[in-house]
């Protein structure tokens, strides 16, 4: 698949398909529109194309990310910097992240793909988005594996604002509560 790293020249056509398809020559994500490889398509020019990266969860899911979605992972990008843009679309990349918390990553990277550099400076830990802040209200364990998987995927934006919450849970304790809280961490 051809992608300019910046600019996404090329305007491949886009096509809508099922969960259960997946066409020669074509990848996708969800319902949302994807990129189909054709030749004629390759003469038209757009700057919001779609650039797959196909890869292999730690339980075995293969999966279609949106590359501009998840450039906010450092290790995601240094990836796809040193194998190159033309290679992505034959090569499976192995992750060792849960699909369940990549899928929340996903989502995550998705809000605040314009905004992610803004709360990796942000060091207030009272300054917690309220989207952030209501999307991460679930169990202590997933919290815990949404900031080992941020911390493997080198995302310093996602971490400080898990870390964020972790301290909104915590303030307030007796030391004795914060360590049995922060053990599974």
């Amino acid at each position: 698949m051809d992608c300019d790293k910046e600019n996404m020249e090329q305007q491949p056509s886009t096509s809508t398909f099922n969960n259960a398809e997946i066409g020669e020559g074509s990848k996708r994500l969800r319902n949302e529109e994807v990129v189909v490889d054709s030749e004629e398509s390759s003469s038209k020019k757009a700057k919001n194309s779609i650039c797959l990266l196909k890869v292999r969860t730690s339980n075995g899911k293969l999966r279609f990310l949106d590359l501009n979605i998840m450039r906010c992972s450092s290790v995601i990008r240094h990836m796809v910097d040193n194998l190159g843009v033309d290679d992505l679309g034959e090569m499976e990349i192995p992750i060792q992240v849960n699909s369940t918390v990549l899928n929340t990553i996903e989502t995550w990277a998705t809000h605040h793909k314009d905004d992610y550099m803004i709360l990796e400076t942000d060091d207030n830990p009272d300054n917690l988005p309220s989207w952030d802040s209501q999307f991460f209200n679930v169990d202590k364990e997933i919290l815990c594996d949404i900031l080992l998987a941020a911390d493997y995927l080198e995302i310093k934006s996602l971490m400080k604002v898990v870390c964020k919450k972790i301290v909104s849970r915590i303030r307030g304790k007796r030391p004795c509560e914060m360590h049995f809280y922060l053990i599974r961490c």
